[in-house]
């Protein structure tokens, strides 16, 4: 009876800190992607033709493929 209780305590602690964990995994990253959309304009116009292609096959990810240390798109 008395380890019932302890193992819901326990078990309680443990998703507690589990959703806790994940939930600054995301803002994180969420916030790494607002960082990165606000200079997308940047790497856009002053990028260098890798980067830009790395941006459109981020957006356009079916319609391309990794060759070697380069990337093409297809229609």
């Amino acid at each position: 009876m008395e380890c019932e209780g302890k193992i819901s305590r326990l078990e309680l602690q443990l998703f507690n800190q589990s959703t806790d964990t994940t939930t600054r995994n995301v803002d994180k990253q969420l916030g790494q992607a607002m960082i990165n959309l606000t200079r997308l304009n940047v790497v856009s116009r002053g990028g260098t033709v890798t980067e830009k292609r790395q941006i459109i096959s981020s957006i356009f990810p079916e319609k391309s493929i990794s060759m070697e240390s380069h990337f093409e798109l297809f229609d």
